[in-house]
């Protein structure tokens, strides 16, 4: 007669990682969710400024407003700003139109409300100061003028126009695309699997879960 002994102690041991594994990987994707949900925050604020750059210096007649005199498309003479939130599971976007501090060639004084103002299309009325003309370029203008469109038809309305474009089409093509197909294979968990079965067992689910999440593709970039 022949006997075999088996000792499945060691199987058992790594099956029980393994389930624990298992375990800790889906306890530890929501955690990092808050973590991407910042991260998509940082990388959008920061996207949609870069693109009102690029669509102002392709559409100067639209955008002007919304930068400094002489600055149109440049990062340093934007005069909008955006915020993000993130609350829950969700993440959500704020903008706002800033002051201008620069003076343009024909004024000696800064147009504070410029972006706003032309953003709006509200008339401006110019008066003299200590004096009774106004003076455009040699000419005198006796009294106040008002200027009905100071930015120029165009103008009204393009930076709420040029955000919609960005969050309801841009955003969805070149950033939720690659974001959602680098979350349709979890290949932390298929990279760490031996570690946890070999001993890590949940806390090193845990830790492939959370970084599955957080570590997803933003904007294309693998962080």
């Amino acid at each position: 007669m022949i006997a075999f002994n088996i000792n499945t102690a060691d199987a058992s041991l790594k099956m029980g990682n393994a389930a624990k594994y298992t375990t800790g990987f889906g306890d530890g994707a929501p955690a990092g969710i808050i973590l991407l949900l910042n991260k998509i925050g940082v990388t959008v604020v920061e996207m949609i400024g870069l693109f009102l750059d690029a669509m102002a210096a392709g559409n100067k007649m639209a955008l002007h407003h919304i930068y400094e005199w002489g600055q149109l498309g440049s990062p340093g003479g934007r005069l909008f700003d955006f915020s993000y939130a993130v609350g829950g599971n969700t993440v959500s976007f704020s903008g706002s139109l800033t002051q201008s501090s620069s003076i343009a060639p024909t004024a000696n004084r800064p147009f504070y409300n410029k972006a706003e103002v032309m953003e709006s299309g509200q008339a401006v009325t110019i008066e003299p100061v200590d004096a009774d003309k106004l003076a455009f370029d040699g000419i005198f203008h006796p009294g106040p003028i008002t200027v009905t469109r100071p930015g120029g038809g165009g103008t009204v309305g393009q930076f709420e126009n040029y955000t919609d474009i960005f969050f309801s089409r841009y955003l969805t093509q070149s950033f939720l695309a690659p974001l959602l197909k680098d979350l349709s294979t979890a290949e932390e968990f298929v990279a760490r699997f031996a570690a946890g079965v070999n001993g890590g067992g949940y806390s090193a689910g845990y830790a492939a879960g959370k970084d599955y999440i957080a570590n997803a593709s933003v904007g294309g970039i693998k962080f």
